[in-house]
């Protein structure tokens, strides 16, 4: 019998348990008890907190036994007795695409390889949470392709609000253990947008955001008017926006800081891993790259955001770092650094942009295909913050002095790794005769020529942030 002293959170009310104070019920009627929980007060309640009788299907044949929260009654995972949850919570505004996003990273976790890639095995999907996400997410969207409904909030026939579903599934190690063991249940949590706005029901959110261990916040950047200015109509006219000002990013991230200091501490620091994601990616650039009347390009056809990720091993660091400056540019010209100082408050953070379907639906709300773009990055970032994959550290090549204010996640956390052989750079015995203080050799005996200064941009020209991938360059970095 394993030992039960320490309390575990049921991920429908919030509220602590012991395993061995739950009642055993039937999985297909909850109602139906097949043992009661023990009474506060029996000796049998006292060493339910120290002992608890493993639940096996022998004991009950046929008769599917579940654990039972002893406080709300909804069923418990299967694997509660061995396995810890960690919340991931998908925060947004409403149509901000919380529901494709989550819809397409789901489907990559099942039905790719990307988890074996970074050293788990296959997503094992908890039963529920599977017919939940078949009915509400893959059927409707990768199956039938048309557009999912804004998430709404749950309600009973009263209209009184209901403890929102989340999706759990059991994530394991394929080797090795973690500081939670070999697997954990992940449990997403993919809220309203509605309700992000919404003073009747924020205390509901109120009980999941703050036991969050990461949280994915996604942003439209066609909430951003200088962003949508640009793009002509005739690409987002079949896009939903929310315009809103309690939906814009800055209200959210407000709302969501203050549900964790009330929790925690009006001055408490947000120690929880928050992966900012620049949702619709593929708005961001021209579909017509090479067309000069076509200024709608908010990134270059070449910027790391346009290239699909691959995560050998562990999280892929410097591609993050790459995306993440790219994001970070793009906010701080088009929306005067706001977003940047508000994700300040959370520690560690880091941006992404991500594309769930590829492009934007047709006039009859359907998608004419579904081609994901970085949709695991944000989650396989989170997963590294949290030392449950590992984390494929920065080249020594990359210079950490250039990293933009607020990223420290990106080097506090790499590993001291083995420096790879790099080649040193060309030996010219005798440099050519140059200008005083003109490219002056950094040591005896070697130089490298000036740059050339950079060419002058066109008057009126918009400005289009990243530059063209150079596949020799060993740190991927844009010129500037």
């Amino acid at each position: 019998m394993p030992l039960a002293l320490r309390p575990k959170m049921c991920m429908s009310c919030f509220q602590e348990y012991y395993l061995g104070n739950t009642k055993i019920v039937k999985f297909e009627n909850a109602n139906q008890t097949l043992r009661a929980a023990p009474q506060p007060g029996t000796m049998a309640y006292f060493l339910s907190r120290v002992w608890v009788q493993p639940l096996l299907e022998s004991q009950y044949p046929g008769q599917q036994p579940r654990r039972a929260c002893p406080h709300c009654g909804e069923l418990l995972p299967a694997n509660t007795e061995n396995v810890d949850s960690k919340v991931i919570a998908i925060i947004g505004a409403s149509n901000v695409g919380k529901s494709h996003y989550t819809a397409v990273l789901i489907n990559q976790l099942l039905a790719t390889t990307v988890l074996q890639d970074v050293g788990c095995k296959p997503l094992f999907a908890e039963a529920a949470s599977e017919r939940r996400y078949f009915q509400y997410y893959k059927t409707p969207l990768l199956g039938r392709k048309e557009e999912l409904p804004n998430t709404r909030k749950p309600t009973d026939a009263d209209g009184n609000v209901l403890p929102i579903k989340p999706l759990i599934f059991e994530l394991s190690r394929r080797d090795g253990e973690t500081v939670f063991g070999k697997s954990i249940d992940l449990v997403f949590f993919d809220a309203a947008g509605e309700d992000m706005t919404d003073e009747q029901i924020l205390a509901l959110y109120d009980k999941f955001i703050p036991f969050a261990s990461g949280i994915i916040f996604l942003i439209d950047p066609l909430q951003l008017a200088s962003i949508r200015e640009r793009i002509p109509e005739a690409r987002r006219k079949n896009i939903r926006v929310n315009t809103a000002d309690l939906a814009q990013p800055l209200s959210v991230i407000t709302h969501i800081r203050d549900s964790f200091q009330k929790f925690r501490g009006h001055h408490s620091a947000i120690n929880v891993p928050t992966a900012f994601v620049l949702s619709k990616s593929d708005m961001l650039t021209s579909p017509n790259p090479q067309d000069p009347a076509d200024q709608s390009s908010l990134l270059s056809q070449h910027s790391p955001v346009f290239r699909q990720s691959v995560h050998r091993g562990g999280y892929n660091l410097q591609d993050g770092v790459q995306v993440d400056r790219e994001v970070r540019d793009l906010l701080a010209q088009e929306d005067a650094g706001v977003t940047l100082a508000a994700a300040d408050t959370f520690t560690p953070h880091a941006f992404f942009a991500v594309s769930a379907t590829g492009s934007p639906p047709d006039s009859t709300r359907h998608f004419s295909t579904i081609s994901p773009l970085r949709v695991v990055d944000p989650l396989f970032w989170v997963l590294a913050q949290l030392g449950f994959i590992d984390e494929i550290p920065l080249p020594v090549t990359t210079a950490a002095p250039g990293a933009p204010q607020g990223a420290a996640y990106t080097y506090a956390r790499v590993p001291t790794p083995v420096a790879p052989p790099v080649a040193p750079p060309a030996f010219h015995p005798a440099p050519p005769p140059m200008a005083p203080g003109v490219g002056a050799p950094a040591q005896p005996g070697y130089w490298s020529p000036p740059a050339a200064p950079p060419a002058p941009a066109a008057p009126n020209a918009p400005a289009t942030h990243g530059a063209p991938y150079d596949p020799g360059d060993p740190n991927n970095q844009r010129m500037r």
